[in-house]
């Protein structure tokens, strides 16, 4: 199959064939060397079309994309689950809820 017909998807396919054959121990050497080669000119095609996809992203969103390095994905943020409340603690005041010092001044601040 030509690089120019081939598709990323078909040589990540052929990649983890490739992959699968040198780490047997029934290849023979000459045979491992020459599916590594191929493997290394495969890597460089798909890294090839996804600097390619990458570019059409960034016009397409102008710019606003930032790198994302796959060896180090983003963090999710977790959120911590809330605590229940000792029963005997009492419920603050109002004036604790809104931060009202003025005890006088019962309005809402918004």
């Amino acid at each position: 199959m030509s690089k120019t017909s081939q598709s990323f998807e078909d040589a990540i396919l052929r990649l983890e064939a490739l992959t699968q054959q040198i780490q047997s121990n029934e290849t023979p050497l000459e045979v491992a060397l020459k599916n590594y080669e191929e493997g290394r000119k495969l890597v460089q095609f798909c890294r090839q079309k996804l600097a390619e996809v990458e570019q059409k992203l960034h016009i397409l969103d102008k710019d606003e994309l930032t790198p994302m390095d796959l060896d180090n994905p983003p963090q999710v943020a977790t959120v911590k689950p809330k605590t229940a409340r000792k029963a005997d603690k009492p419920a603050p005041a109002s004036d604790e809820l809104w931060g009202n010092d003025n005890h006088d001044n019962h309005e809402i601040p918004f």
